[in-house]
């Protein structure tokens, strides 16, 4: 108790505050704590749940980490994982700073730290090394966070601030840097991160693998252990802007998982089933806002991988904060239109219901923000049954497929420019690397300046004097991907969806270039080889089918690309993922045997071209997703004064802005 004291008095000196800042004295303090308190479990609490279901199934899976097994001490007793958890913290060592699991192993070790802190065995000798061990590698990611080259939207940022503040807590009374450490963590948190998140408004850049294990996996453990330790609620704030992005982000997982509980494709993502690094933040996000979606998504992916749905390193997690009293709520009365991060990443989600056999439409148009986002602003993709349009390609970091391939526009779906007469013009939207704003204010400069981080917006949602429609149930997008191009190529691109009777999506895109000799391509990726049916092209897919029916040009040009070979073609040259390494640790194949491409990452793109050069140049497609395989209803399209109009069927979507 004197060190105790005497160190807290230390730590008075060095930072000119009152030594506690509100911070528990009491162990333990991080996520729980030793009584009844309203914001979360005592120690008797939990060691009260692990005996009952769901929990008491999971407790042998805390294992291999620190915090598993000094959680497993606290809960059960076990001596065996408690020494365990101590010879791996005297083990711990890292020096020097390198990427985003930095932050994450060290929270694993002040977990472990707090948790066993009043286990017999754990000497005052012991707890001084492992303090300072957390407090001389916290500083150094303090430093690499105060110092230049700090990015304010880089997934580290945001795993080594966590991993500053969860120290800073945990050694907060034992430490003279504690109070220091949760102190800049905590403004770090509140004048950068929350503030970039705020921006994304919950959809981030860099999608839903990064996003959940490097983001959301340190930033929501940091959350908690403010809330616990310190009585600092940051899911429900006074100014509700800086927890917006939370309940934002609760929504966004609902909205991008699809029926067959995968994810939507975009940014650098490695797997699109969340069986083990998704439900961590569903079940935090549903106890805080008592959201019945995000419980219900969190049971559907248990149901569905017959897993917890989490890592087994990251159990402590469900033990901590799986709330068993959130009923799970079906999202049958969410929108099924809906705008995630305008202003921002800009991702809009249509969907015909939220039925297993439902369609889902997935597009974005938005900002660059940093390196595992990708140049392909303004793509879709449609999903019914199975994936229908596709985003295409395997992501390796370093590899050649992700460089002029997977990270390109020219693996989505979307309108592409480029000049034949340059053999090395790929088609690309401007590459930018931009990875040094410390602020969100630093940010929001460059999009004004060099390197004009600006690369697509959305401008009008469900705005009648865009878009209306005869159709009663009808949504409608309009969006700007002009700045995604080079200004000395492409002078105009505007694209317009409107979704209809939850079967067709009317696509409309106003192009225009700086010469007729540039070439504007509109991409369609599939899984299988798109026939020609009478006037349609059909892509048939297992239980459904997508019709395409382009209505303007009359007579396109239309150019079929794919398989084996030409999967990932490139002005010729196939930037195929099959030579990737990791693709190639991933799927391995017998000695003899050829690798082949995976039609789900894509084999197939339906070019449509005008048949003769031109400035200007729309195109006006229907698409047809559906599952009764009934032939499609005629499509046409009319322009009279500045208006064009669809025709499907009987129906008609009027587009009132063209050349707007």
């Amino acid at each position: 108790m004197k060190r105790r004291i005497a160190l807290a008095a230390v730590a008075a000196v060095l930072c000119g505050c009152a030594a506690t800042q509100n911070v528990e004295q009491s162990r333990p303090r991080l996520f729980i704590r030793p009584t009844v308190w309203e914001g979360g479990l005592s120690v008797a609490q939990l060691r009260a749940r692990v005996k009952e279901s769901p929990f008491k199934e999971r407790v042998h899976l805390l294992r291999t980490t620190m915090a598993n097994l000094a959680l497993k001490w606290l809960v059960e007793g076990d001596e065996k994982a408690a020494g365990e958890a101590l010879g791996k913290m005297r083990r711990w060592s890292r020096t020097k700073v390198v990427d985003s699991f930095d932050g994450t192993a060290l929270i694993d070790l002040a977990l472990g730290y707090d948790w066993l802190y009043t286990w017999p065995g754990f000497s005052d000798e012991d707890k001084h090394a492992v303090e300072t061990k957390m407090a001389d590698y916290a500083a150094k990611l303090r430093d690499y966070l105060a110092g230049s080259g700090a990015h304010v939207f880089h997934t580290r940022m945001y795993a080594w601030n966590a991993g500053v503040g969860m120290v800073g807590l945990a050694i907060h009374d034992t430490h003279p840097a504690g109070p220091g450490l949760f102190r800049f963590a905590r403004d770090y948190y509140e004048k950068r991160l929350a503030p970039a998140r705020q921006v994304q408004g919950g959809a981030p850049h860099n999608a839903f693998l990064y996003a959940a294990n490097v983001m959301y996996f340190p930033t929501l453990q940091f959350l908690k252990a403010a809330k616990s330790a310190a009585g600092i609620d940051y899911f429900h704030t006074a100014d509700p802007t800086m927890s917006n992005w939370l309940r934002e982000t609760a929504l966004f997982m609902v909205y991008g998982t699809r029926p067959d509980l995968r994810t939507v494709r975009y940014g650098d993502l490695t797997t699109q089933a969340p069986r083990k690094h998704f439900r961590f933040a569903l079940d935090i996000l549903a106890a805080e806002y008592r959201n019945g979606y995000d419980a219900w998504l969190a049971d559907r992916i248990s149901e569905t991988y017959k897993t917890s749905g989490y890592h087994a390193e990251w159990i402590y997690l469900f033990l901590c904060f799986h709330d068993p009293t959130v009923k799970p709520t079906p999202p049958d009365d969410l929108p099924t239109f809906r705008l995630f991060g305008s202003g921002g990443t800009g991702h809009v989600f249509f969907r015909s219901d939220w039925s297993d056999t439902g369609t889902v439409v997935h597009f974005h148009c938005g900002d660059y923000f940093g390196n595992h986002g990708h140049f392909d602003q303004g793509g879709f993709t449609i999903f019914k049954r199975s994936p229908l349009a596709l985003k295409t390609g395997f992501y390796d970091f370093p590899s050649d497929h992700r460089l002029h391939w997977y990270k390109q526009v020219i693996s989505t779906n979307t309108v592409i420019f480029n000049d034949p007469a340059d053999t090395a013009d790929e088609g690309r939207q401007r590459n930018i690397h931009y990875q040094e704003a410390n602020t969100v204010e630093q940010y929001l400069l460059r999009r004004y300046m060099a390197p004009f981080v600006e690369t697509g917006s959305v401008l009008t949602m469900d705005d009648p004097d865009w878009i209306s429609s005869t159709a009663k149930d009808v949504h409608a997008v309009t969006a700007d991907v002009t700045a995604a191009w080079d200004r000395t190529k492409v002078k105009r691109h505007l694209r317009h969806l409107a979704f209809v009777a939850g079967t067709y999506l009317v696509v409309v895109d106003e192009t225009e270039t700086t010469k007729p000799t540039i070439r504007a391509r509109w991409l369609l990726h599939s899984q299988v080889k798109p026939e020609p049916e009478g006037g349609v092209w059909a892509v048939r897919q297992g239980e459904s089918v997508l019709y395409v029916q382009p209505a303007i040009p009359a007579k396109p040009k239309v150019t079929l690309i794919g398989g084996p070979g030409r999967e990932c073609e490139v002005n010729g040259v196939n930037w195929t993922y099959l030579d990737a390494g990791k693709y190639k640790r991933y799927h391995p194949v017998k000695a003899g045997k050829k690798r082949q491409p995976v039609p789900g990452l894509g084999l197939w793109r339906m070019e449509i071209e005008y048949p003769a050069p031109a400035t200007k140049r729309l195109f006006v497609t229907v698409l047809t997703a559906t599952d009764d395989f009934r032939p499609p209803l005629p499509v046409r399209a009319t322009q009279d004064d500045g208006e064009l109009v669809v025709h499907i069927g009987t129906t008609r979507v009027t587009f009132h802005k063209l050349g707007a």
